[in-house]
């Protein structure tokens, strides 16, 4: 087994250490963060004693499904004054806005069960990326943009939430009245690089400011009167040197 030496003479006792460094180690440990209160079966009647003696129970032994099926939990005198006075349960700290990574025309819609057809049709589609390019969009329309609106057309995507606000019910980005001393953690999605495309459009995103639309991320040299279009976003990485090839070992 792996140990440290040092942590086993310190805390006198063997200990086992391993380095985890996949995403599935993440989900492992806070499976048991979020998986609930602790909760258990009780039962409480009389024993047959000639069933414990190894002998044939004097009374069948009758399954009651519905006291089975019925999920009760245990509440400490702590934590019932813990509840009764208002103190919270549970806290997240710092705020962490995800923000979604996906190809055009791709993206994921949720509607209630029951919605019609034409509803789900005529869903409002957007999400924060195609709000972000919207958002771009509109800023280099102005001939005079403010410092917000400067800083806020030079800022990358997933540093986005740090001077805007997701709204939720109207699908769009408002920048924020006060920003020092904000503490907040934004991120995208993770995206596996066999998934092509839209890994690829993920590490675009993180390093190119100002974009509106995804054709304009597929351009290289936008400083120019007529910017290099590429037929793929893995072309635009390999163009813009976020790739490496074997041409680096020539």
């Amino acid at each position: 087994m792996p140990y440290n030496l040092y942590l086993s003479l310190l805390f006198n006792y063997h200990i086992n250490v391993e380095v985890c460094t996949f995403v599935a180690v993440v989900k492992y440990l806070y499976k048991y963060v979020y998986k609930g209160h602790d909760r258990a079966h009780v039962d409480v009647g009389l024993v047959d004693v000639a069933a414990l003696n190894g002998a044939t129970p004097t009374q069948p032994h009758m399954q009651d499904e519905i006291k089975i099926y019925r999920d009760d939990r245990y509440v400490s005198a702590s934590e019932a004054s813990h509840r009764l006075y208002g103190f919270d349960l549970h806290k997240e700290h710092p705020n962490v806005v995800r923000l979604v990574v996906h190809l055009k025309g791709r993206q994921t819609i949720l509607f209630q069960k029951g919605t019609s057809v034409v509803a789900v049709f005529n869903w409002n589609p957007h999400t924060t990326l195609t709000t972000w390019f919207a958002f771009n969009k509109t800023t280099r329309e102005h001939l005079n943009p403010s410092a917000p609106l400067r800083l806020a057309l030079n800022t990358l995507y997933h540093d986005f939430p740090c001077i805007a606000t997701w709204k939720k019910k109207e699908k769009q980005w408002a920048l924020r009245i006060q920003t020092p001393g904000l503490l907040l953690v934004s991120r995208m999605y993770f995206v596996q690089p066999s998934e092509g495309e839209r890994y690829f459009l993920r590490l675009l995103l993180h390093h190119v400011p100002r974009a509106t639309s995804f054709e304009d991320l597929v351009c290289t040299n936008r400083h120019l009167q007529h910017p290099m279009q590429h037929a793929s976003f893995k072309e635009t990485c390999q163009q813009s040197g976020l790739l490496q090839d074997d041409a680096e070992w020539a």
